[in-house]
């Protein structure tokens, strides 16, 4: 009995642990699913009182979820769909670079955003930099 007990404070606070690690707290917006590739927040919606332009929500987004102004944000496609609704592709650049896989898709109405989802990722440290050991010589015919 007290084996069983001590497993399960265990595996209760493990996850109260892990839980921790993947908290964003987004004021004026609700995150409806995290990335399982990015952990990072995969659909946000936002609430009626924040108000965002498409300009806005991209200063926003490199503030307050990237945390760098090396990371930029550039508009590749845009639909309108029957309700109204302008649904703008973004892919993401570091320092120039763009970074594969991370395309944000931002949903807007009466210039509006009211929600975006996709892969976007945070904490990028490039290296471009090469290196040679010599440590064996080419032999010269």
């Amino acid at each position: 009995m007290t084996k069983t007990y001590y497993t399960f404070i265990a595996s209760c606070l493990c996850s109260l642990i892990f839980a921790q690690q993947n908290t964003f707290k987004l004021e004026g917006a609700k995150i409806d699913y995290l990335s399982s590739t990015t952990n990072l927040p995969l659909q946000v919606s936002f609430d009626d009182h924040k108000h965002f332009s498409e300009t806005q929500f991209i200063d926003w987004m490199k503030k307050e979820l990237v945390e760098t102004n090396d990371v930029s944000f550039i508009p590749t496609k845009s639909t309108i769909d029957a309700l109204g609704f302008k649904h703008q592709r973004f892919v993401q650049y570091y320092k120039g670079y763009k970074i594969e896989n991370s395309t944000i898709i931002v949903h807007e109405k009466n210039n509006e955003v009211k929600s975006f989802n996709g892969d976007w990722f945070r904490n990028i440290k490039l290296s471009n930099s090469v290196s040679f050991q010599n440590n064996k010589r080419c032999k010269q015919p």
